[in-house]
């Protein structure tokens, strides 16, 4: 994830790398607007979710999504994460490893690690 973003060293006011948030803007575009019936998914997993929330959440003019980082109990070791997601604008859904959460209108899986 380093790669894709600087979170581990900016923490809550972290970038995206701007190649990497035009490519998902595009596909998003692509999947929602111009391919209707289209059942092409973009999925990600764990704490790469959060570029998600920083690309399409509503603080970053993006249309805010439905999507987890996991269970949200006292001792879960991402809750930063999740309040950092609600922050940007985005609804964040409980879910236990194993499990994943659809967001259907905007064509985006998410699964907890």
């Amino acid at each position: 994830m380093k790669n894709l973003c600087d979170y581990a060293y900016a923490g809550k006011d972290f970038k995206v790398k701007k190649e990497l948030e035009e490519f998902l803007v595009y596909m998003h575009k692509v999947n929602i607007i111009f391919l209707k019936k289209n059942k092409k998914f973009i999925i990600t997993y764990g704490i790469s979710t959060l570029i998600l929330a920083k690309v399409f959440g509503w603080g970053n003019k993006g249309p805010g999504i439905k999507i987890t980082t996991g269970d949200i109990g006292k001792d879960w070791k991402y809750n930063e994460i999740i309040d950092l997601v609600e922050r940007l604008g985005n609804e964040h859904v409980k879910c236990d490893i194993g499990e994943f959460v659809v967001d259907k209108e905007n064509k985006i899986y998410t699964t907890p690690t």
